[in-house]
């Protein structure tokens, strides 16, 4: 069983919300040291580019592990060293040092590059819940089922500043994981928390934080996770309760190669004076895909989504409005194509991950193709996996997604309500054909509460083993793959 669960480091593949990120730019194996053309002048929109291209020991592996049960293992949180009981669990939860912690609700994970060590986000359960800022932290090396390869760590509190709580995803950055803020549960804040992942995870003094409201003369709070790209962290601009509208579009970012709590090393800009049709809009996640930064479009107004993705060339400065553009992806093949949360890069394509519409959760999976012309609607497709339900709550409503190989999964958050169904997509196959994707219920498994197997907010792979994040409850799937990805 230890040799079954033993961490597979070679290979990693962090999402976030939105970077979490995902956030994952800079992670994917398919980015090369080119840059893609920007011009017509540089290459034919139409031209392959090679460091696009799936590895060819990747065109003939077989993952036949998704829908099997057996090939899953779930880790009740309650089993942890130093948790309490379950009905003390959905409140608070105590560490082997004593401390109390709430124990529910998180947004996004990240890998440590080294494979060792996933931190689950802190955010909170469902709407309306507590925000927390007790983050999590499974060490790859200890079995899987055994409480003590659990560890949680209060940054309610870190740097001197108060209420460092409700963050949603992330993204790594040379020796630091930095947090993402969103709402720490009396109003949206700007309390960027960051971690080095080389130091010790319960130690207070490898974790510092900077309120980072209030750059460049702009309200700068609430986030939905972050990118890193060259040598800066680019925080992507989500919901605030002083637009108007309840969104924004003021990207904040920290130059790394600065003082990390100091104010002129941070700033601001708001996309809607260079881009048009963008203020009042919010935004779930992004995407480094050298040079460019595609900002997953999410919500705007009180209750409507927008389908608007916007990009940032990273070669010119951040405050440049040339830097800037967008494409309306919202009727993509005569779709409703709007409200994603979360994106990621396979092969030529980057797919955006879908979650609602006008708080409507739907399975109309939008994808670009990096080879061709982001401006034009020929480079875009759509297609709904929701139309492949099985079951009362089908396949809609997702957060965020990862991937293994050439196969993505999307992690189910909820449909009518909390939602049990992953999807995964095999990126060989038509992304048109229903034949190209499979559809897993996680309550289906057979564990104890399984119906608490719901409702989860984007998945971490780690070798051969992919876990998702609990949003709501107190389970952890891992799914363990029987085959090996080969080299490339």
């Amino acid at each position: 069983m230890q040799e079954r669960w033993a961490a597979c480091l070679r290979s990693v593949t962090i999402i976030v919300l939105l970077s979490v990120s995902l956030t994952l730019g800079e992670l994917h194996d398919n980015q090369g040291a080119d840059s893609p053309p920007s011009t017509l002048a540089e290459a034919s929109q139409d031209s392959p580019l090679t460091r696009f291209k799936l590895p060819d020991s990747w065109q003939n592996i077989e993952e036949n592990d998704f829908t099997n049960p057996s090939s899953w293992r779930v880790f009740n949180l309650e089993r942890a060293r130093g948790f309490t009981s379950a009905r003390m669990l959905k409140t608070t939860a105590f560490s082997p040092d004593g401390n109390p912690h709430t124990a529910v609700g998180y947004r996004g994970a990240l890998a440590t590059p080294d494979g060792r060590y996933i931190v689950f986000i802190p955010h909170g359960g469902g709407s309306g819940s507590p925000k927390h800022g007790n983050a999590v932290r499974y060490d790859t090396q200890e079995d899987f089922d055994r409480g003590k390869a659990w560890r949680f760590f209060n940054v309610g509190s870190v740097g001197g500043l108060k209420n460092t709580t409700g963050y949603m995803g992330g993204a790594i950055l040379g020796d630091y994981m930095y947090f993402a803020p969103l709402h720490d549960g009396a109003g949206y804040h700007a309390r960027v928390i960051r971690y080095n992942w080389k130091l010790p995870f319960n130690a207070s003094s490898s974790w510092e934080a900077f309120n980072a409201s209030g750059i460049d003369g702009l309200t700068t709070v609430g986030y939905c996770g972050a990118v890193g790209a060259k040598n800066s962290v680019f925080f992507v601009p989500c919901s605030n309760e002083f637009s108007g509208q309840g969104f924004h579009s003021e990207v904040l970012r920290y130059d790394s190669s600065k003082p990390f709590t100091e104010k002129a090393s941070w700033s601001a800009f708001d996309i809607s004076t260079a881009v048009r049709d963008v203020s009042g809009l919010g935004f779930h996640g992004a995407t480094f895909v050298e040079p460019y930064i595609y900002f997953t479009p999410f919500r705007g107004g009180v209750s409507s989504s927008h389908g608007i993705v916007v990009r940032y060339d990273t070669r010119k400065d951040m405050k440049d409005a040339g830097a800037w553009e967008s494409f309306d992806a919202s009727r993509t093949d005569g779709m409703n194509t709007r409200g994603y949360a979360g994106s990621i890069v396979v092969g030529p394509h980057l797919y955006f991950v879908p979650q609602e519409d006008e708080y409507v959760a739907h399975g109309r999976i939008l994808r670009y193709d990096l080879r061709k012309n982001f401006k034009s609607q020929a480079s875009w497709e759509a297609f709904d996996v929701g139309v492949m339900a099985y079951i009362t709550q089908g396949a809609r409503g997702f957060h965020y997604a990862t991937s293994w190989g050439p196969y993505i999964y999307f992690s189910p958050h909820y449909d009518i309500s909390a939602s049990p169904v992953a999807v995964r997509y095999d990126t060989r196959k038509p992304f048109k054909s229903l034949d190209s994707y499979v559809s897993f219920d996680f309550s289906s498994l057979p564990v104890y509460g399984s119906k608490d197997l719901v409702d989860f907010s984007g998945a971490v792979t780690i070798g051969n083993r992919i876990f998702f994040v609990p949003s709501r409850y107190r389970f952890v799937p891992c799914l363990n793959l029987s085959t090996a990805l080969p080299e490339k």
